[in-house]
């Protein structure tokens, strides 16, 4: 059975059950504590990808249970939804650099973006047979941010996603009330917004109007735009390098994720877990989040905490 769930390259959300519903059991082998402060773990040594998904039911399902967190609305709804290897497409297999995202984008705008699905969590896995994997992934809790509430940030997203949110404009012009990239979450805060016309952008796209080899110029870019927010990227964010037979967990509404250097074709597993429906009400309590994650008033340039992952 789960082998018919695997590079489907569709959504499994008809074809899968809620992670709570499966029985769980509390073994000292798995900690979430970790992945509930900054919203990402680092898990080694396991063998496959049957593997790896059969421990991220059970680690999913113990933090649901064990840890209150912004995924309790969703909590009896969050299923497997994408199992797939990437990269396979062309353009996504000759960049080098993604820039701080949500994988899918995340539903802001309650009218909308109402019944459409959120994807909770997400998950890269290494398999054996990828010989020297060397792309970086980079990882950045929100709640390293501490925008001043002085900005508003909660009211001028809301105008931002109305007006710009992620879509597509052929063959007529959508806006699905979704933002898929911090950079633009903090666009909304510029009188004169610089991102716009990223709506309809690939995340390889992003920050590289030319493209570099290694992905060092569109991460400067990127570096730069956050710099007229007074956060340093360079000092908040992690990264790890993985290896086979590692399994990265991520909160992908609590941490946005990117990458520097080129992965090989199909080097990686995509994992993601997710709610297939979401109502108004839920939406709010979204975007409610994260703006109270990016108003942290903890002290700005907070020390990223590596916890011995490979760098």
């Amino acid at each position: 059975m789960l082998a018919e769930l695997i590079d489907r390259q569709s959504l499994l959300f008809n074809r899968t059950t809620p992670v709570t519903s499966n029985f769980v059991v509390d073994s000292d082998d798995i900690s979430v504590r970790r992945f509930a402060l900054d919203g990402f773990d680092l898990v080694d040594g396991l063998p496959d990808i049957f593997a790896a998904l059969a421990y991220l039911e059970r680690y999913l399902g113990l933090y649901l249970r064990q840890y209150a967190s912004v995924h309790d609305p969703f909590a009896s709804e969050i299923r497997l939804a994408k199992v797939d290897r990437i990269p396979v497409c062309s353009p996504a297999i000759s960049e080098s650099f993604q820039a701080l995202h949500f994988d899918m984008g995340l539903p802001l705008d309650p009218d909308l973006a109402a019944g459409s699905s959120l994807f909770n969590f997400a998950a890269l896995y290494v398999p054996y047979n990828v010989v020297n994997p060397h792309a970086s992934t980079r990882l950045l809790p929100l709640r390293r941010l501490s925008l001043s509430p002085d900005r508003a940030l909660a009211s001028k997203l809301d105008v931002y996603v109305k007006e710009y949110g992620d879509g597509w404009a052929k063959p007529s012009y959508v806006n699905t009330g979704r933002l898929g990239s911090l950079a633009r979450v903090l666009d909304s805060l510029n009188a004169e917004p610089q991102l716009t016309d990223y709506y309809n952008k690939a995340v390889w796209e992003w920050f590289n109007e030319i493209p570099s080899e290694d992905g060092l110029i569109e991460y400067q870019r990127e570096a730069e735009f956050f710099r007229q927010f007074e956060i340093d990227i360079e000092t908040l964010e992690d990264r790890v390098q993985l290896v086979p037979g590692q399994l990265l967990i991520i909160d992908n509404i609590s941490c946005v994720h990117g990458r520097v250097g080129r992965r090989q074709f199909e080097e990686v597993y995509q994992v993601l877990y997710g709610s297939p429906s979401v109502s108004q009400t839920q939406i709010i309590h979204i975007k409610d989040h994260l703006v109270a994650s990016m108003e942290s008033s903890r002290q700005k340039n907070e020390s990223k905490q590596r916890y011995g992952f490979a760098v």
